[in-house]
């Protein structure tokens, strides 16, 4: 019960704090909703003031021009110049509020650009108002001087004139020290403004250089992976002509090993003395091929030889033995004599049927002589062949009047001998010049018997 107890306090104790961290965020968005508010309703409120005080001060200032224009009294224009401060005052006032309340750099220097230029059109018509009130003190002194000479006037209306000269002197000092310290004023709200301008502008040129820092890191990674893009290009570019140089030197393997399998074929040809004809070499062929047939039956029908070679050296038969040219396998021969005669005629039959046995060999051996002399015969004509240049065509450089003639020649000597596309391909691209022979070695790229095709 105590352990659910305190499960029980503890889960609640996480609910209260759940709802309360619930209830800070709820006040905590309420509190920013209503400072939002706040600031745009304060912001609403200087845009609406600055925007009055502008169309007063507007207002004034085009009154102000047109009385420059018409008016004669002095006093009424002191009075409108008067006016015009004020209202240029109020428009300072209203665009410090309104330019505190603002947030955006933008709008700021747009403002700031507004209100100078009404600031120098209003500094500009002031001046024209002093302008016409000097202008018309010197004309009213110029008439005084006049009529006080012609009419002679009174000591009491001098004394007038007097005091309303020094009172028009008082008000023009008054007023040439308030546009004074109105352009003080301004130059110094002129300045104020610049300075805060200036440390925005700082800030955000601060951005502006963390940006560019980016953009340059960006930059040179884009370069690098154009470097490496551009590595990769050459690598495959030189992995191609290694293929090429690949292909070519295979190719050319290929016919090697052809012709020298040709060369192992006709190296007991070559073997041959040269200055035995062919029909030489024919006749020793046959006689070495006959030569273990007739020797036994030599021995056979010419006994007499034998008798003579035994009795020309009867000392040394075992030296005749050894140096005789006859068949190795046959069997001694030894003389007959008196009591062998009956053997000997006995023996007769024998070589009748050794005799016989040989005229039938004879009858077989012409087919297979015939055989063997015809393959020989091939063997020679080939190796007489291959001792003379190879014939090859030429290189067609692109003249379609000959391509026909090319073309048959390229197909006779090369394309029937060639075993494979590729060795083709490759005699193709030899014999071919120009722009043909520039497509040829882009297709010299491609793998399988397309290539050619």
């Amino acid at each position: 019960m105590a352990d659910k107890n305190v499960e029980s306090g503890g889960t609640s104790s996480k609910t209260e704090k759940t709802d309360k961290t619930d209830k800070t965020n709820a006040e905590t968005l309420r509190y920013d909703e209503l400072e939002t508010s706040l600031i745009h309703i304060s912001k609403k409120r200087s845009e609406d003031i600055f925007h009055n005080t502008t169309k007063a001060w507007r207002k004034q200032i085009n009154h102000v021009q047109g009385k420059l224009v018409n008016c004669t009294e002095i006093a009424s224009l002191q009075n409108d110049c008067c006016i015009l401060e004020q209202c240029m005052k109020d428009l300072t006032k209203a665009h410090k509020e309104l330019e505190s309340v603002i947030e955006s750099p933008v709008e700021k220097i747009a403002l700031f650009g507004k209100f100078e230029d009404m600031s120098k059109e209003n500094n500009k018509v002031v001046q024209q108002v002093c302008q016409t009130i000097r202008d018309m003190k010197f004309d009213a002194e110029d008439n005084y001087s006049v009529t006080s000479r012609r009419s002679g006037r009174s000591h009491i209306s001098r004394r007038s004139h007097r005091s309303n000269l020094s009172r028009c002197s008082r008000v023009s000092t008054t007023s040439s020290n308030r546009q004074r310290r109105q352009e003080l004023e301004e130059n110094a709200a002129v300045l104020k403004a610049k300075m805060r301008i200036a440390r925005e502008k700082e800030k955000f040129d601060q951005a502006n250089r963390l940006a560019l820092q980016e953009i340059e890191g960006k930059l040179q990674e884009i370069q690098n992976e154009e470097r490496k893009v551009k590595e990769q290009i050459t690598l495959t570019d030189e992995r191609f002509k290694i293929r090429e140089e690949l292909a070519e030197a295979e190719a050319r393997i290929d016919v090697c090993t052809r012709f020298e399998g040709e060369e192992e074929s006709f190296r007991t040809i070559e073997e041959i003395p040269c200055g035995d004809n062919a029909h030489d070499r024919v006749e020793r062929f046959l006689q070495s091929q006959s030569a273990p047939d007739a020797s036994p039956l030599t021995e056979l029908e010419h006994p007499g030889n034998f008798t003579s070679n035994q009795e020309a050296s009867p000392t040394t038969p075992v030296e005749n033995q050894a140096v005789s040219t006859l068949n190795p396998d046959a069997r001694y021969y030894t003389p007959p004599t008196a009591n062998d005669s009956s053997q000997y005629e006995q023996g007769q039959p024998n070589v009748r049927s050794t005799n016989e046995d040989h005229s039938t060999s004879d009858i077989e051996n012409p087919n297979i002589l015939q055989t063997h002399l015809t393959a020989l015969n091939k063997l020679v004509e080939s190796h007489a062949q291959s001792r003379l240049p190879l014939p090859k065509p030429e290189v067609f450089n692109g003249d379609p009047l000959k391509f026909p003639i090319w073309l048959k020649a390229f197909e006779t000597l090369i394309e029937t001998r060639a075993t494979n596309s590729t060795e083709r391909l490759h005699f193709l691209g030899r014999y071919v010049g120009g722009e043909a022979k520039d497509v040829i070695d882009g297709y010299m790229l491609m793998d399988g018997e397309d290539a050619y095709l």
